[in-house]
């Protein structure tokens, strides 16, 4: 924890002494009329906790076709929980503690392991045309190792790499302290092949993704998921003056391998469709609003990233069967003046139990949220403060509940 405190205390200062003495840019002689920049490498879209792009030290070779962009984001965390948690970076419905391990625990949490440091390549090929290298990690690991955020190559119009899969609608997600606030919607970040483009007001994407599956077993059953065939995800969306809305549509074969008095494989395909818009109202008001449905497809949704949600074993069939499931979320968001923000939303996941799940199994949830984010005006516009209530509610398949609720605190600065 020492160790890591010290690299990111060291890492931000350096950042920060460079930003004040040469400003955001480095220039090596560079011919400004062909330099290369991130529109030239293709345009994608971020998460609204991402690093803008505008961020970071710039450093361009000498006739301005190749640059190095380093970034990163010092972030600090706090929050009070009135029950024990599995995660301190969110709240995830299904893991919260149920029957004999319910107790309540009102305590807090501090962590600087949302912290991200990344490096961007971009080389320039002509005509103002490039591609760009990224790699992004954070702290977020296990034992506060280093966990890829981002790694990929990306062109005007393709991507090879780990990175949002197209499956995700980011646009319409609202900006929150808590990370899975949103869980009624995908947000994951997968190793993909995609191929994007855009005509007029459309945009359209199409992906091969690596996404393995999550397996609801007995102890003594030998099981385990594999991949044969990659996920196959496409989304399309339109934007205009009043907003923005899309869809997207996802093909997830499913493989498993076990031992039931000899060894066997099975197949099971799972799919899945999700819808999001966003409209504004006003000058300062934004509605926005993403649902799902799916079957085999609990990898892909946020709120269950740390739960077994996918496929279950029926021990009358012998077989792995799919899990049906769906959720939504809306939220309104509201910008009180230039500095201050803030979002009011909610959101629904449920899971079709099988006869013969536990009583205690997941079933259903509710989350409830209300923020206020600060970010002061003019050349401090990289530091953000967020305050945020969040209440969360699970119920099982025997009907029986538990709810958490949690103040956080988030300081970060984008450099």
């Amino acid at each position: 924890m020492k160790n890591t405190l010290y690299t990111i205390f060291i890492i931000t200062i350096i950042i920060l002494i460079a930003q004040e003495t040469v400003g955001q840019t480095i220039s090596l002689g560079a011919d400004s009329s062909n330099q290369i920049m991130h529109d030239s490498t293709g345009y994608v879209e971020i998460h609204p906790m991402d690093i803008p792009d505008s961020r970071g030290l710039f450093i361009f070779s000498k006739d301005g076709t190749k640059a190095v962009r380093i970034f990163g984001s010092f972030r600090m965390l706090y929050n009070v929980d009135n029950r024990q948690q599995f995660q301190a970076f969110q709240i995830d419905p299904p893991t919260l503690p149920t029957g004999e391990d319910d107790f309540k625990n009102l305590h807090s949490n501090w962590t600087p392991n949302m912290s991200r440091l990344g490096l961007d390549a971009m080389v320039g090929t002509g005509n103002g045309k490039g591609f760009l290298i990224r790699f992004e990690l954070d702290w977020k690991g296990t034992d506060e190792a280093f966990r890829i955020r981002h790694m990929f190559m990306r062109t005007r119009h393709w991507i090879l790499g780990k990175t949002w899969t197209s499956f995700t609608a980011l646009p319409y997600l609202p900006q929150t302290v808590g990370g899975h606030m949103t869980g009624a919607a995908s947000g994951v970040r997968v190793p993909q092949i995609r191929y994007y483009n855009s005509s007029g007001n459309w945009k359209y994407q199409a992906s091969l993704e690596y996404q393995k599956g999550s397996l609801i077993k007995p102890d003594t059953l030998n099981a385990e998921s594999q991949v044969l065939l990659p996920a196959m995800a496409a989304r399309f969306s339109y934007a205009g003056k009043w907003g923005q809305a899309g869809a997207a549509l996802l093909l997830k074969p499913n493989k498993m391998q076990f031992t039931v008095n000899e060894n066997e494989v099975q197949s099971v395909t799972g799919y899945g469709a999700n819808i999001g818009t966003k409209f504004n109202i006003g000058q300062r008001n934004r509605l926005k609003f993403g649902g799902y449905y799916g079957s085999g497809i609990g990898s892909y949704i946020v709120d269950f990233a740390y739960v077994d949600i996918e496929s279950i074993y029926n021990p009358q069939t012998i077989e792995f069967e799919s899990m049906n499931l769906y959720g939504g979320f809306m939220a309104f968001v509201h910008d009180w003046s230039k500095t201050f923000s803030s979002t009011l939303a909610g959101a629904y996941n449920n899971v079709d139990n099988k006869t013969y799940q536990d009583d205690l199994a997941f079933n259903y949830s509710y989350k409830g949220m209300v923020n206020l984010f600060y970010k002061p005006a003019r050349k401090m516009n990289s530091l953000v403060a967020g305050a945020e209530f969040l209440y969360a509610e699970r119920f099982n398949k025997n009907s029986s509940q538990n709810s958490a609720l949690r103040f956080s605190l988030l300081v970060y600065y984008d450099f």
